[in-house]
């Protein structure tokens, strides 16, 4: 399975490193903080897109046949989130774990993703307040 990880920070690597664990054919990490994806690369992620640099859509959709089987936002932002949607496979699943720090706006484009790709779309809180 292709899996597809929008930010690069500790979150981020430490799902790259499940996905590695768990089997995942591939592992592509996209940030745009090149210094956070040098880290990955140091750990043995030898695939990684700086979304300042490039276009991840692009990036991801053209080294996969079909799109990420598995694609998770951990960064909490917007762009990203857009960006998740454009990369998944059809039939394909989107992890949403990072927390935004504003409002969240969805392009008309993402929506149609979702619905013509008939994705999955997973919300999971990954802090816990007592």
């Amino acid at each position: 399975a292709d899996v597809a990880i929008f930010g690069a920070g500790p979150i981020g690597v430490l799902v790259a490193m499940w996905a590695r664990t768990w089997g995942a054919g591939r592992v592509m990490l996209v940030d745009i903080d090149q210094s956070k994806l040098d880290f990955a690369r140091s750990l043995g992620f030898a695939e990684t897109c700086n979304a300042r640099a490039e276009n991840p859509v692009a990036w991801i959709n053209d080294s996969t046949e079909l799109g990420a089987d598995l694609v998770l936002e951990v960064s909490g932002s917007a762009k990203a989130f857009e960006q998740c949607l454009l990369t998944a496979r059809p039939f394909g699943q989107v992890v949403l774990m990072g927390n935004p720090n504003g409002d969240m706006a969805l392009p008309q484009d993402a929506y149609w993703a979702i619905l013509r790709k008939q994705l999955t779309v997973i919300g999971t809180w990954n802090s816990s307040y007592s």
